[in-house]
């Protein structure tokens, strides 16, 4: 087999890390015995003819390659956000004990005797049509003899040696512009920003509009940014560094990194700390999508630290740092306090660490709602009084 110049495959291959694909594991049962893969090279070829088509590529080297081929029957069963572990069990990443992969999950069998998926978002059954090798795999095109569907979940996706899931848009549903009388204020707010005001925020508003109905998005940065360009959400907000040409920005109030950290640590009796004291100890790395993001921080100061858990759950981390496994760095508002709740944590503020700022972001459009307009102003006058409140407080 011919391979192309070394570095054609090597730019190649950089290249295709940043694709987004759909994760699947393609499976097979029959007199060459049961056999499974994860795959992301999964596409349909053809809703018509006399079965819709699709294809699927399997490295020839693959035990499920020659099953496929003697078996004549395969099937794709595309995974949800919920289960990753199917996808590393079948990709060799995770050992099972037994080396019975199949033992990761439940399954049923189809109508054509291919193992599937219990709960993969959809399934689908295929006779072999058509095998033809290129290069390294096996182009596999299988006609579509059964389709299963899940029940509402989002799939899981693969880009950049990473898994995600898709931003559901359609949760905050397009407001129809003819029609917005009754429609609920659509915003958005990242997962570690929101407890710290969206609930007061929104019952001090409530309190004076009782009638108004809310649709809360809790999404990365990205995708809530992604939201307001598509006009899937009024207001969101967020934390910027860099103002954006195409947004209406408004600051509210500053950020500051708070570090968290056990209640019996060596910190116990200080209010701060600086980033040389915490760079030797365990980092439990909260994904915020904010720049600059913790480990940015650091390189800043030309220090390396050492992340030993990422995770983008606030509950989750702020859980491990109470098993004592390690400290976090959270930005949050200057004029919230963090909700700990009865975890047994201290809070310690992070000097000299510039968090930016939290900022309430619209598109440009100038044709507003009243009532985004009103929200809006309200919202402002809010983080005001907050300050004001915080000014008299340090002055008493």
């Amino acid at each position: 087999m011919e391979t192309p110049p070394s570095k054609d495959r090597e730019n190649f291959l950089e290249g295709m890390r940043y694709t987004a694909s759909a994760v699947n594991i393609v499976t097979t049962d029959g007199g060459a015995g049961r056999a499974g893969v994860t795959v992301s090279a999964m596409t349909p070829v053809s809703a018509d003819g006399n079965k819709p088509t699709l294809l699927v590529c399997v490295h020839h080297l693959s035990p499920a390659c020659r099953a496929i081929m003697e078996n004549q029957v395969f099937g794709v069963n595309i995974l949800s956000q919920k289960q990753s572990h199917i996808a590393d069990t079948f990709a060799g990443r995770i050992k099972v004990e037994d080396n019975d992969k199949f033992s990761c999950t439940k399954w049923i069998t189809g109508k054509t005797g291919v193992p599937l998926v219990l709960h993969s978002l959809v399934s689908f059954e295929c006779q072999l049509l058509e095998n033809s090798r290129v290069g390294s795999h096996h182009i596999f095109i299988g006609g579509v003899q059964n389709t299963r569907f899940q029940a509402d979940e989002l799939p899981l996706i693969y880009s950049n040696r990473a898994y995600g899931s898709p931003a559901k848009f359609d949760v905050i549903t397009k407001r129809n512009e003819n029609n917005s009388e009754g429609a609920p204020l659509r915003i958005g707010c990242p997962a570690h920003l929101t407890p710290s005001f969206i609930p007061d925020l929104i019952s001090s508003y409530l309190d004076q509009k009782p009638s108004v109905t809310f649709s809360l998005l809790v999404e990365q940065q990205g995708n809530l940014l992604q939201s307001i360009t598509n006009d899937y959400c009024d207001i969101a907000f967020l934390g910027l560094a860099d103002p954006n040409p195409n947004l209406h920005q408004i600051t509210l109030t500053q950020l500051q990194h708070l570090v968290v950290v056990p209640s019996d640590s060596t910190f116990e009796n200080s209010t701060h700390v600086t980033l040389d004291t915490l760079v030797k100890m365990p980092l439990l790395y909260l994904e915020t999508s904010l720049y600059p993001n913790i480990i940015d921080l650091f390189a800043s100061k030309d220090f390396a630290p050492k992340p030993v858990v990422k995770t983008s759950s606030l509950d989750a981390v702020l859980d491990l740092v109470e098993r004592g496994l390690g400290y976090t760095i959270i930005p949050f508002p200057s004029s919230s306090s963090l909700p700990i709740y009865n975890r047994k944590l201290q809070v310690l503020e992070l000097k000299d660490c510039d968090a930016g700022n939290l900022v309430m972001v619209t598109s440009q459009k100038k044709n507003f709602s009243l009532l985004i307009d009103e929200f809006v102003e309200f919202s402002k006058s809010y983080f005001t009084k907050i300050q004001r409140s915080d000014c008299d407080t340090s002055q008493n």
